[in-house]
């Protein structure tokens, strides 16, 4: 019963024409919704609204959360599931927008019983909490399609990762061949971002990705979206093994 009134209430949404302002604001200040074709877009713009609509949204004290942002945000995050039919691994408990990066504390085991870190966050995902994303870093990210960095890219790709219940940087494979060339070539390109940044190297995958294997998923799906053809001219088994997984070619979109 349930599935009958989703798939009623998503069929009554979609018979509305897609409004012309978020179209406007797609153009204007989402810069990788430039570079989709026509059905992409088209298809864009009715996971975006359905996502809007199913999801929770809450903003931070005295800070406004407009249509717009909501647009800005679930179009990035959207494009993730764009090559597939099902987009239940972008499913969060809720969505918190903060005017700005905020302060984190990390504390963890050290020399002495517990060492406490702080340290500036643009967004963060947990398994069963909200996604929260700073404002200002969606924002300056939407509208830079070429610098490797998107904070909704990244913190969304998590919620890929924890689709199956565990944070390990791999996320469902549709099956066991997938898995397997999905962990050789993910643990044989985590080993090599670890030594490049050991050795003080730039690559097209930032040194944050060495981080964990789950950052590391993260942060090359930016990089897959945003400088697609230099990841794929550097590591073409890396973003072969992505462009299977997310069902999208971007270095296609010629850039």
């Amino acid at each position: 019963m349930f599935r009958f009134f989703k798939r009623y209430r998503r069929k009554k949404l979609l018979a509305q024409p897609f409004p012309a302002d978020w179209k406007s604001v797609l153009h204007k200040d989402v810069a990788l919704y430039r570079t989709l074709d026509r059905p992409e877009k088209t298809k864009l713009h009715d996971d975006l609204r359905i996502f809007i609509d199913e999801h929770h949204w809450e903003s931070a004290r005295d800070f406004e959360l407009t249509e717009e942002m909501k647009v800005i945000i679930a179009a990035q995050a959207c494009l993730l599931t764009l090559g597939h039919e099902d987009d239940h691994c972008l499913r969060v408990r809720g969505i918190l927008v903060l005017p700005s990066s905020y302060e984190v504390q990390n504390h963890r085991m050290g020399d002495s019983p517990v060492v406490s870190e702080s340290f500036r966050a643009s967004g963060h995902t947990s398994m069963h909490g909200p996604v929260v994303l700073s404002w200002m870093d969606v924002y300056r990210d939407s509208r830079n399609e070429r610098d490797g960095r998107n904070v909704v890219l990244h913190e969304f790709a998590h919620r890929l990762d924890m689709c199956d219940g565990l944070a390990d940087g791999m996320p469902p494979a549709r099956n066991r061949q997938q898995y397997l060339r999905w962990q050789q070539t993910m643990v044989d390109a985590f080993e090599k971002l670890q030594f490049n940044t050991d050795m003080g190297l730039s690559t097209v995958i930032r040194s944050y990705g060495a981080t964990n294997p789950t950052e590391f998923f993260a942060v090359v799906t930016e990089a897959f979206f945003e400088k697609p053809t230099r990841l794929q001219n550097e590591e073409p088994d890396l973003y072969g093994v992505l462009r299977e997984f997310y069902r999208q070619d971007p270095a296609r979109r010629g850039y």
